[in-house]
């Protein structure tokens, strides 16, 4: 009944600018890069629900909002890579500034923070068949625009959804051992990740609302186990095959309270392919 009551409309604008420039020049027995990248992002989405009254369609207050965002990223690296007898090494660091500004109909939020994201990586090949990598890399996840709009999107009468203009970004550092043999190959991961984004349903037992809303999680940590490999059966026939076991540890707080949430999953999957006659093949 209350649906039936309300109409809307939405008007968003979203402009977008980026420039990159690199650069790439042989250094000692390696390859030396660095770049610079800037991001600038504005945008406006301006969403109005009129209310059925006595004497006709009202602007609804509390559903229609204006959210004007505006992002500037400036992106910096150094890398460097090369190679000694058997090893290949690559060493790399990665500065991202941003700065952000984000006003909806009550909400003014001005955030600006700073990210070092430092990468390693090492090869060593065993034989001509045989592999062994360790690699260590940071990575950073900017919360999408959806998640800061602090709009209340309504999915049904008594449930609707939130964003949060106050959320941080992602990070996560994950360190990973690998080997591979002939067409095998075996992963090892561990990793953290802090500030993860989530969506967590928020209930009301007086108004019998949920209410869905983004959040930072204090932090996981996630360990797995992983395989991969292919065999050819016959000369027209191929299959691929692969599986992983993973643990996974989150810390939160929720409604006030702290939890600790374990996780133990695990999947293997598959695939084969076969050729036909004149270039044809069969994939499932």
């Amino acid at each position: 009944e209350m649906i039936d009551r309300l109409k809307s409309g939405v008007a968003s604008r979203i402009d977008i600018f980026s420039s990159q420039a690199d650069y790439r020049t042989p250094l000692l027995k390696g390859n030396f890069e660095m770049g610079a990248k800037l991001a600038f992002t504005d945008t406006d989405n301006d969403v109005r629900f009129d209310i059925l009254k006595e004497n006709g369609f009202e602007k609804d207050p509390l559903r229609t909002n204006h959210f004007l965002y505006k992002e500037r990223i400036l992106a910096a690296y150094l890398n460097y890579s090369g190679a000694y007898k058997k090893l290949t090494y690559q060493a790399g660091l990665r500065m991202e500034n941003t700065d952000s500004d984000a006003r909806s109909e009550n909400t003014v939020t001005l955030r600006n923070y700073t990210h070092w994201l430092p990468t390693a990586v090492l090869g060593w090949k065993i034989t001509n068949d045989k592999m062994l990598g360790l690699s260590f890399t940071s990575r950073l996840r900017r919360p999408h625009f959806e998640e800061l709009n602090p709009f209340q999107f309504y999915i049904s009468p008594f449930t609707y959804a939130e964003g949060n203009p106050f959320l941080s970004p992602e990070r996560s550092n994950l360190l990973e051992l690998t080997y591979s043999f002939k067409n095998y190959g075996l992963t090892m991961t561990t990793g953290k990740m802090t500030d993860n984004i989530q969506q967590v349903p928020y209930y009301d037992p007086e108004t019998f609302m949920t209410r869905y809303y983004r959040q930072n999680l204090q932090k996981s940590v996630f360990h797995s186990v992983g395989f991969n490999g292919s065999n050819r059966l016959r000369k027209w026939w191929n299959v691929q095959y692969y599986g992983q076991i993973s643990a996974d540890n989150a810390y939160y707080f929720i409604n006030g309270k702290a939890l600790d949430k374990y996780v133990l999953s695990s999947y293997l999957n598959g695939s084969q392919a076969f050729t036909l006659k004149n270039n044809w093949t069969i994939d499932n």
